[in-house]
């Protein structure tokens, strides 16, 4: 998918794998979003961000700044598809916004502050 990406502080455009929903989550195709406080942080000190979220438990604990990570976890969205386990308690087509909050690996992490693969260079 085409796809803003942050990495290494920087912001690129450019091809990322798309997203598989895992066990118990909803893949959704954003429609809108809007850039938060915790991202224009990343923007200007994410190193010190990550730093203090080892140094504190916080959710950006395991984040890798040299490595691309979508931002944008606020946002209005359609549901596409369910992964392994889920409900599915809501339709597929429906529009969505979410608590920008998942379980994951056995502790909370934020939607979109996790790296990606980079599938090719950035435009």
């Amino acid at each position: 998918m085409r796809a803003a990406f942050i990495e290494n502080g920087q912001v690129h455009v450019g091809e990322v794998p798309d997203p598989v929903p895992g066990k118990w989550q909803a893949l959704v195709r954003t429609h809108s979003c809007g850039m938060c406080a915790s991202e224009a942080h990343f923007l200007h000190a994410g190193q010190n961000v990550i730093d203090l979220s080892r140094q504190f438990g916080g959710p950006y604990a395991r984040l890798d700044q040299s490595r691309p990570f979508v931002p944008g976890h606020e946002y209005v969205g359609e549901v596409i598809d369910y992964g392994p386990g889920s409900e599915r308690r809501i339709r597929t087509g429906r529009r969505v916004t979410s608590v920008p909050i998942m379980r994951t690996g056995g502790a909370h992490a934020v939607i979109g502050f996790s790296t990606i693969a980079r599938a090719a260079s950035a435009n």
